[in-house]
């Protein structure tokens, strides 16, 4: 178990290998526990991580035969069942909580050290690269996106750490944690990593207020009126990625026909999401996604290059383009079961992260990765874990 849980974590944020042996490990752990089939049955939300690869792995079967499970993502997609399976089999006790919690503080603080090393070894081209669609470098293979939405989920489990912890030291290496990684979000400037900070501690704020807490809950929400702005103003790259940003939607929502846009790409691959869709409700199979997004774009978006297109911008688009509805009605099931759960929305720790994921769903493919789908399957099923079990000592 602590094998697995090593090599997932690091392999995560260093190397692929590394993250592979984790999941190996896991899997053993796993197979060799006689309860994970009764782990299985007695969670609904646990249940419905299965549906979705085999969604997957029914499409692309239906759609191209047998010959095209070996070129599809239905093995990539079984560590989303694997993850969270082995977070319940394990069943971690609130001192082995702690532990995964400071393991991750730990890595995220190396992955700073990581990105302002590599900042300060070209300050120049680095921002230089801000007033266009890049970030500086991050660990992870690079991936900005998931990288700045753990930092943020991060910063949600160190308050709740803090609220738990009775140590004066605790609480201030926690809170210097929480300073540090706000700060390096804004520099950073991900916008999926921003969305989930603040819509969690918006969520938060409310629970605050809730709980007749008022005054924390108006000074959070003051501090997140008042932060973007600070930031804008003191943070060149978070400045600069502003304005690359709304010089993006601008171009976009002009309809001028320029190649190359971050954003308008995004919007461009949906717009060829929901047209293949709509012409084709029973599916395509997932691996005739991308090809079939390239052919659409080619003729009805003639003004981008090859390097523009990607797939389809949004899980929800991907699920129903290659599942058809049937595959969109079990991915909405899928997301929905949590609310059939009302003792984990008594406290603000599952909604603060979970919502904010939702969100990010509809604009990213977070389940299209090895790396990519850890953050979900393992650290948003990891929350629901904590708020629904309650982990004793």
């Amino acid at each position: 178990m602590v094998i697995a849980l090593a090599a997932l974590l690091i392999g995560y944020f260093t190397n692929r290998v590394v993250y592979s042996v984790g999941i190996l490990f896991a899997a053993l752990y796993v197979v060799t526990a006689k309860e994970w089939w009764h782990e299985l049955k007695k969670d609904r939300y646990l249940a419905s991580f299965a549906l979705l690869p085999l969604v997957v792995f029914a499409a692309d079967l239906f759609t191209n035969g047998i010959g095209a499970i070996t070129q599809t993502t239905f093995f990539t997609k079984m560590t989303l069942l694997l993850l969270p399976l082995f977070i319940s089999v394990w069943k971690p006790k609130a001192f082995e909580v702690l532990r995964v919690h400071y393991a991750l503080y730990i890595l995220l603080m190396v992955n700073v050290f990581y990105s302002f090393f590599h900042f300060f070894m070209d300050q120049d081209q680095v921002m230089e690269g801000y007033k266009f669609a890049k970030v500086m470098k991050v660990m992870s293979l690079n991936d900005h996106i998931r990288i700045s939405w753990l930092s943020a989920i991060a910063v949600v489990l160190a308050i709740r750490d803090i609220s738990q912890t009775e140590t004066k030291w605790s609480k201030n290496l926690l809170f210097a944690f929480i300073i540090i990684q706000v700060i390096y979000l804004h520099v950073l400037s991900a916008k999926t990593g921003l969305l989930c900070l603040y819509s969690s501690l918006l969520i938060y704020s409310i629970y605050l207020s809730y709980r007749s807490s008022i005054k924390k809950a108006i000074f959070t929400v003051i501090g997140l009126i008042t932060l973007p702005i600070a930031a804008y103003f003191l943070v060149p790259s978070f400045e600069r990625r502003i304005g690359y940003v709304r010089w993006d939607f601008s171009e976009f929502l002009s309809g001028a026909e320029r190649a190359g846009l971050s954003d308008g790409n995004r919007f461009h691959s949906m717009h060829a999401g929901v047209s293949i869709f709509k012409e084709n409700v029973q599916g395509i199979g997932f691996v005739n996604i991308q090809d079939a997004t390239n052919q659409w774009l080619m003729v009805n978006k003639k003004f981008l290059s090859q390097t523009d297109y990607i797939l389809p911008s949004s899980e929800f688009l991907l699920y129903a383009v290659g599942g058809g509805i049937l595959g969109l009605i079990i991915l909405i099931l899928h997301f929905a079961m949590p609310f059939t759960y009302k003792d984990i929305w008594k406290d603000s720790l599952f909604p603060s992260i979970y919502i904010p994921t939702l969100i990010t769903f509809m604009y990213e493919i977070h389940f299209e990765g090895q790396l990519s789908l850890f953050v979900y399957a393992f650290f948003v099923f990891w929350v629901y874990y904590l708020a629904k079990i309650k982990p004793i000592h």
